[in-house]
């Protein structure tokens, strides 16, 4: 649940940058309904969030927020067009496997 809610919420910001990058200059961006969908799917993706801690303990469900950092590289990539480097897969990886640690070795 905690990971569904970060892969939403990342996705929503996304769509927020991306809504601010196609917004006409001089027009309010709280106007533009794809802002706003944005700004939808990040309150569900943090209600998932908030969901996930009845589930399972603290210790679990806070490290899966590293969820939000790979998938926005990935997500700004290909939605922004962004340059995904090869020090961002390193970095990516690095947080995979201390997700994994944090995982194996709780309680």
């Amino acid at each position: 649940m905690a990971v569904c809610g970060n892969l939403i919420t990342t996705v929503g910001l996304n769509v927020q940058r991306y809504a601010h990058t196609k917004a006409t200059p001089g027009t309010p961006y709280t106007e533009s309904k794809l802002w706003w969908v944005g700004v939808g799917l990040m309150i569900l993706g943090e209600v998932g969030n908030f969901g996930a801690y009845g589930f399972a303990p603290a210790t679990l469900v806070a490290p899966m927020g590293a969820v939000s950092v790979i998938a926005n590289a990935a997500v700004a990539s290909l939605l922004l067009s962004e340059e995904f480097r090869r020090r961002d897969l390193s970095g990516s990886l690095l947080i995979i496997s201390g997700g994994v640690g944090l995982v194996y070795f709780s309680p």
